[in-house]
């Protein structure tokens, strides 16, 4: 909830008379010596934003009510109804003969009786006392994409989940852009359709993470000399021999 509500207004009310109270304390020091200090308003949920010390506000409501309780605290806060109030009068409208002006000057005349006898009303939680709670930031997975084939690109994509090859390697192809696209400034990420590269990059992602299981066979090291086994450049596992060689010759025929 942004701008200016009424919860926030009166929320500011309480924060002007927090500073006035502190303005007259320190006017009046040398002269009486004050006790107590009593704080009475008729905002239900100023009044909770300023007593509930267990949750954690948005930064408006935060600083506002962190200024009051370090002027005044939060023990000394009550509540009254409005009509109980002298200055909720003028808000809520009146005639000339019914305003009394002395009202303001001294206060409801209950105050000059012991506190055991003031109108003061138990503190509800009201419909919008939590609109002002900080969001709890959630959870968030980070994943290095050099790191896929170490922590196995099936446990981040589950392939079984994709109804076509063509699907999953442009799902990856997102998931391998976005990672990406974290570690750089915002003028230097990647965006539009995926590209051919990015699917020959996924290719090969998932290649090498279903040579892991080779990799892992107790008889990989004869698999290994009897097929000529290599990586190439990009770490993935390729034939040698006469596969090798054809290879070669058809590079050297297109170029």
């Amino acid at each position: 909830m942004g701008g200016q509500t009424i919860p926030r207004m009166e929320l500011l009310g309480a924060l002007i008379l927090s500073r006035l109270i502190v303005k007259i304390k320190d006017a009046l020091q040398s002269f009486v010596e004050i006790n107590e200090v009593v704080c009475l308003t008729d905002s239900t949920v100023a009044l909770w934003w300023i007593k509930n010390t267990a949750s954690v506000y948005k930064q408006y409501v935060h600083d506002r009510v962190k200024e009051i309780r370090r002027n005044v605290g939060t023990e000394c806060w009550r509540h009254i109804a409005g009509k109980q109030n002298p200055a909720d009068l003028p808000s809520r409208g009146c005639y000339c003969n019914e305003f009394d002006a002395t009202t303001f000057l001294t206060g409801p005349v209950w105050l000059c009786q012991e506190e055991e006898s003031w109108p003061i009303k138990k503190l509800e939680k009201g419909n919008l006392a939590d609109s002002e709670l900080k969001k709890e930031a959630k959870n968030a997975i980070s994943l290095h994409a050099a790191k896929f084939e170490d922590i196995g690109l099936d446990k981040v994509i589950d392939a079984c989940q994709f109804s076509s090859y063509d699907k999953l390697l442009r799902v990856t192809s997102w998931v391998f852009r976005f990672v990406q696209n974290c570690k750089k400034g915002e003028g230097e990420r990647v965006k539009g359709e995926i590209s051919a590269p990015e699917i020959f990059a996924s290719e090969i992602l998932w290649i090498k993470n279903l040579q892991i299981s080779l990799q892992n066979m107790g008889n990989f090291e004869k698999i290994s000399h009897s097929l000529g086994l290599f990586k190439d450049d990009m770490g993935a596992l390729r034939c040698g021999g006469r596969l090798k060689m054809r290879l070669f010759l058809l590079t050297q025929c297109t170029q």
